[in-house]
This record gives structure tokens, C-alpha cells and sequence, in this order.
């Protein structure tokens, strides 16, 4: 079985640098079959030996089964490549007995993650291929196992006690860049992205078309839409992307009056800010404009506040946190519940108050300077 796993993927290693070779090849079936029934997550035995010879035996046959996976991954890597038109986007039926590898992506990537934690660096190189041909085909369906791939890869590569040679360090560092920053995964982040930006804009141009839109109006129902799609999108927003967009999210929390649309965008700003606690201060930028400029809009920020306790879960030194901001903003809160003549905003502000208080409190008892409120 070792023998012949290591002679068939010498054929497909020939076979792929000379392609134009395999066409007046024999034919494969054969090969084919015994490729189609690869036991890629099952255990290569060791032959039965003497009790004597077993404890000198061992190192060697780590190295004979570290060999033989990787020859594995070589012809599975030959087989992704010359059906890689074939691979679905998602698990799904298994249209052809003899490409189950093939058309169960998900599964195979899995696998290529166990065998990456059994092979020392020397015999990584196959599966890193196996995972550049896959990952592009499930990221949109699967992603949190394309980001557990991507992260496994990069141990792999920066756990340099792994690498014996700097050659080997190197090309398989060349083969894990040319898996992570290969054009089809770049061109689908891309694509959520350039998406998002798009529906943002669209927002923006309901925005200008009419002031005022009522409930169940044309304009309503496509913001409605617009924030649904930007929460759906959410997940896979990075920070340098929001960086670009942060702006305009806090600017329609301005102009947007209608309940069911606000409700999105207190959504998505919790979201935001629980995930990425660095855009705190843009936040409480937006109780500094004057008060008759935020007679209404004010409303979507204070709701935002009420949600505290979660939006400060990811922030490690919250007694510095609270004594930055939070002391100095509970005034804010404090004007905005004595504001007379709405009261809309009184009624909102009175609801964050207390978790600011609370965190105000943490936060003296803690070791923060304690400050009343005037």
C-alpha cells in the first residue's frame, strides 16, 4: 500500500509539471479508482512485529506514515487540479461515485486541516495546494472553516522550529501566500464588501430624493431592505473596511426618522462597536452637536447606549475605559434627560443611564478617580 501510494504520486507529479504528456498516456481508470477510494481520515496500520523490535521501529514508522499521507495529498492535489471545474461551492449531492473528494469540499478541506496537524513541515506542501484549489470555492458558503484553514496554514508556516531547511521554510511559505492572497479569494471579499459600500450609497440616495418618507412608502421599504442586506453582510466586514463606511453608518443614524429603520441601524452600530470597540470615540461624537440638531436623531444614539454591557465586553481595561468616557458623557445623558419640550429624548436618555451609572461606579471602586456629575 505504501509502496504503490508513493509510485502514483510520482506519476501525477510527472503528469502535472509534463501535462501535455498525459494525453497519449494509457488508460487511467484504474488509477482513477484507487484515487477515488483515498481513506483520507483513516489510520494507515502497522504491520505486526516482534516486541523487541517495536520500540525501534517506531520513529521509523512515523516517518513511513508522514510520507505516505503526503503522497496521498500529492494525488488528491493532481485530482482537485484537473476537476477543479467540477468542485461545488457547497456539500451537496454526490453526483459521480468516483469524485467524492471532489464534489465534497467541505469534508476534503476538513481533512486537509487533520492531516496538517499530524505532518512535520517537509510534507505540508501537497496539502497547501489541495487548500488554495478549495477554499476559493467554499468561502462564501463555508466561511469559518476557510478562516480556521487560513489560520492552521499560518501556524504551519510561523512555527519555524517545524522547518528544518530554510528551503523548505520558504517554499512552503511561497505556497502558502500564493493560498491566502490568490486572486479568487481576493476578488469574493472584495465583492461582499463592494456590495455593502453600494447598498450604503443607495441609502444615501433614498436619503436626498425625499426628506420625509413615510411608513409602508416606496422609500420606507427600500431602506428597509438596504440595512436587512448591510446586517446579513455584517460578519464579514473587516476594520479597514469600516473605517471607510463608519462615517456614513453614524450619519444615517442622523437622517433616518422612520422606527423600523432606525432599529436596523441601532443593530448594526452595536454590532459595530461590540466587535470593534476602537470606534468608540467617533461614537460619542455624535452627542456633541448641537440640540436642536438632534431633537430626534439623538434617540438612535441613546438606544445605542442602553446595550453598555455588551458593547464594552471586548474592551480589556475598562477601568481606564470608564474613567474616559463614560465619566465625562454621563453629563451628556444628564442634559438630554432635562431637555424640555420633547420628550422622545428625555424618555430615551432615561434609559441608558442607569448601566452608565453602574459602569461609573465599577469603575471608582476599581481604582478609577471617582467624579459626580454636575
Amino acid at each position: 500500500m505504501v509502496v504503490s501510494m508513493a509510485a502514483l504520486a510520482t506519476v501525477c507529479e510527472a503528469t502535472a509539471r509534463q501535462p501535455e504528456r498525459a494525453q497519449d498516456a494509457l488508460d487511467a481508470g484504474p488509477a482513477e479508482s484507487f484515487l477515488a477510494s483515498l481513506p483520507l481520515s483513516r489510520t494507515l496500520q502497522k504491520p505486526r512485529s516482534s516486541v523487541s523490535e517495536e520500540s525501534s521501529s517506531s520513529q521509523g514508522w512515523g516517518k513511513v506514515v508522514a510520507q505516505y499521507i503526503h503522497d496521498q495529498w500529492v494525488c488528491l492535489s493532481f485530482r482537485l487540479k484537473k476537476y477543479h471545474a467540477l468542485i461545488p461551492a457547497s456539500e451537496g449531492a454526490l453526483l459521480d461515485p468516483e469524485l467524492p473528494a471532489v464534489q465534497r469540499p467541505g469534508r476534503t478541506l476538513q481533512c486537509a486541516l487533520d492531516a496538517l496537524s499530524v505532518l512535520p513541515a517537509p510534507h505540508v506542501l501537497p496539502v497547501l495546494r489541495c487548500m488554495k484549489t478549495l477554499v476559493p470555492k467554499l468561502l462564501a458558503s463555508s466561511e469559518s472553516l476557510c478562516i480556521e484553514a487560513f489560520d492552521t496554514a499560518w501556524k504551519i508556516i510561523s512555527n519555524t522550529s517545524l522547518s528544518n531547511t530554510q528551503l523548505i521554510f520558504w517554499s512552503n511559505l511561497k505556497a502558502f501566500v500564493q493560498f491566502v492572497f490568490d486572486a479568487k479569494v481576493l476578488t469574493i471579499a472584495a465583492k461582499i464588501q463592494g456590495r455593502a459600500y453600494l447598498k450604503i450609497k443607495e441609502d444615501e440616495s433614498v436619503a436626498k430624493s425625499r426628506t420625509r418618507y413615510y411608513v409602508n412608502s416606496q422609500q420606507h421599504r427600500v431602506k428597509n431592505r438596504i440595512w436587512q442586506v448591510l446586517l446579513v453582510l455584517f460578519p464579514r466586514f473587516d476594520q479597514n473596511f469600516l473605517n471607510r463606511i463608519i462615517d456614513k453608518i453614524f450619519q444615517a443614524g442622523f437622517i433616518n426618522n422612520q422606527a423600523s429603520v432606525k432599529y436596523y441601524i441601532e443593530w448594526i452600530i452595536i454590532l459595530i462597536l461590540h466587535k470593534f470597540p476602537q470606534f468608540l470615540p467617533k461614537f460619542w461624537d455624535c452627542f456633541s452637536d448641537g440640540e436642536e440638531n438632534l431633537k430626534t436623531s439623538i434617540c438612535t444614539f441613546l438606544s445605542v447606549l442602553s446595550h453598555l454591557d455588551v458593547i464594552t465586553q471586548n474592551i480589556p481595561e475598562k477601568v481606564s475605559f470608564n474613567y474616559k468616557f463614560k465619566l465625562d458623557d454621563q453629563n451628556r445623558i444628564l442634559t438630554w434627560c432635562g431637555f424640555f419640550h420633547v420628550e422622545h429624548p428625555r424618555f430615551s436618555a432615561a434609559l441608558p443611564l442607569p448601566p452608565v451609572h453602574t459602569h461609573v461606579d465599577t469603575g471608582a471602586q476599581e481604582g478609577a478617580p471617582a467624579r459626580t456629575c454636575a
